[in-house]
């Protein structure tokens, strides 16, 4: 068996030409989100710094098992919870009523619950959208497979058959194709989207079976994702493929057909973006871009969620769609998901894929710069709110810093109350009586003949003559300066109290 694992690698890249949802089962809920004037603040609750009234208020509102609670809450404290958002994103309308509606009625069944598109955390906390390799990697297994198989009817072992072996064993297993990372910050919506009957009732009109909330990757961003495929020679003798072209041509041959059905579809015909009709807008793109597709290097391609059984499956029928209710099989869903853009709706999923874009697509890129979007991106939406943050940080490291100085001011009031108690412990009970009303005589703005306080001073000062001399010298040494201090000498008793100070100091 030969053994050439010499490896070819090819530089790729995906411009959206339609909404692009790329389902990962991670959802936002209300209690890690919260609208703003039209936009989603996504955050992390742990990591926000509440003040204690704030903490009691939400341990309250999280232990009421009705998470409207806890939603509202975050909604009270908005202006707070976006300056710690690590993403935003713009949402439509309805969206946010619907969320404004629960976080006021605290209507328990109103859950808010959006699906969100595959991303990863960078260091910082941002959030990156990307595209799998591995989505990519299936939809050329399948156009591949559409190739392979002609008009032969599925039977197992099918897929071993066609490719020479199964999952572990195929030549697909040295296809590898690392993940598509954005070049440039991504644009981002996200919008209540319907599914509705493709077949028009009796007065023509769309029925609608249900409706999701969804964020997606904006339509019109000319190579947005960049990434790598990376071939083994040994595929190419499996397979009878010569160059990597021979996979772009098949995928852009299968996903070519399923655009044309879904062109003649009734409930696309009214599809526009940027109010001209999708369908005729795609339709010139790709004769504008037929000599790139001709020579392998573009492809027409569908990715991620809510794009239809029928692109997951072969053209010749063979592989069939099981509808769930009927248990007959299809070879083409009887619903379809619409995402909402504008005041329009568009298929999900579609985008231009190329080999080696090794200068500008020009033709890609006016489509592009026609319909792009005025969308802003997370970046932009959280501007404001960094600033927002560094303000509230301030003032919570100022109040932090008022707190410790209270604590350190209370620790310094025990510390010399404590002190004080020893010291009067130490006095005799003359002394003690002294060193109160000194305290007292202190704390005093000033005291005046006829007072309580300093009718007690007088009293005091007549009561130390019978003292030890040595107390009396000490009562006097106290509280002269005191006396005089409050401008206690006036008054009919100004002489007598100079007087009795005179014979504490034992000046006779």
């Amino acid at each position: 068996m030969q053994n050439n694992l010499r490896m070819k690698s090819f530089q790729c890249s995906l411009t959206t030409l339609s909404p692009l949802f790329i389902g990962c089962g991670d959802i936002y809920t209300p209690t890690d989100y919260v609208i703003d004037r039209g936009v989603l603040y996504h955050f992390d609750p742990i990591s926000v710094p509440l003040e204690p009234a704030q903490h009691a208020k939400l341990l309250n509102a999280a232990n009421s098992n009705n998470p409207a609670d806890a939603a509202a809450f975050f909604a009270s404290n908005k202006a707070l919870f976006c300056a710690f958002a690590h993403h935003a994103v713009e949402v439509g309308r309805s969206v946010e009523s619907t969320y404004q509606l629960m976080v006021q009625s605290r209507e328990k069944r109103n859950q808010n619950l959006i699906n969100r598109t595959v991303s990863f955390t960078r260091p910082d906390g941002g959030t990156v959208c990307y595209v799998p390799g591995s989505g990519i990697k299936g939809a050329i297994r399948t156009s591949l497979l559409n190739r392979l198989s002609g008009s032969q009817i599925q039977q197992n072992p099918f897929e071993a058959n066609l490719l020479g072996g199964d999952f572990s064993s195929s030549p697909l297993r040295f296809l590898k194709v690392r993940d598509f990372l954005p070049c440039e910050a991504v644009k981002t919506r996200v919008e209540e989207c319907r599914r509705y009957k493709k077949i028009l009732d009796n007065d023509h009109n769309l029925k609608r079976l249900m409706s999701n909330k969804y964020e997606f990757i904006m339509p019109a961003q000319y190579r947005l994702f960049q990434g790598e495929i990376l071939l083994e020679r040994t595929i190419d003798t499996k397979l009878g493929i010569e160059t990597i072209k021979e996979l772009t041509k098949d995928l852009h041959a299968y996903y070519l057909n399923r655009f044309l059905k879904l062109s003649k579809e009734p409930i696309w015909q009214t599809s526009k973006i940027a109010g001209t009709s999708w369908i005729s807008a795609v339709q010139s793109l790709l004769t504008r871009l037929k000599p790139a597709i001709e020579a392998g290097h573009a492809a027409l391609i569908r990715l991620g969620g809510n794009i239809g059984a029928e692109s997951l499956t072969l053209s010749n029928g063979s592989a069939q769609i099981l509808n769930r209710k009927t248990r007959q099989r299809m070879e083409s869903s009887t619903s379809v998901w619409t995402a909402t853009c504008g005041s329009s709706f568009l298929p999900f999923g579609w985008a231009i894929f190329e080999i080696n874009p090794d200068h500008d697509n020009t033709a890609l890129k006016s489509w592009c710069s026609t319909f792009s979007s005025d969308v802003r991106t997370s970046e932009a939406l959280l501007a404001a709110s960094v600033r927002q943050k560094k303000v509230y940080l301030d003032k919570l490291a100022a109040l932090r810093e008022q707190k410790r100085e209270q604590e350190k001011a209370q620790e310094e009031a025990v510390r010399l109350e404590k002190e004080k108690q020893e010291q009067l412990a130490k006095l005799t009970e003359n002394m003690k009586q002294i060193s109160l009303l000194a305290e007292e005589m202190s704390k005093a703005a000033a005291i005046n003949p006829g007072t309580t306080l300093y009718n007690d001073i007088c009293s005091v000062l007549s009561q130390a003559l019978q003292w030890p001399i040595d107390e009396q010298k000490a009562c006097a040494a106290q509280l002269g300066p005191l006396i005089k201090k409050k401008d206690m000498y006036k008054g009919k008793k100004a002489k007598e109290l100079k007087a009795t100070l005179a014979k504490l100091r034992q000046e006779r």
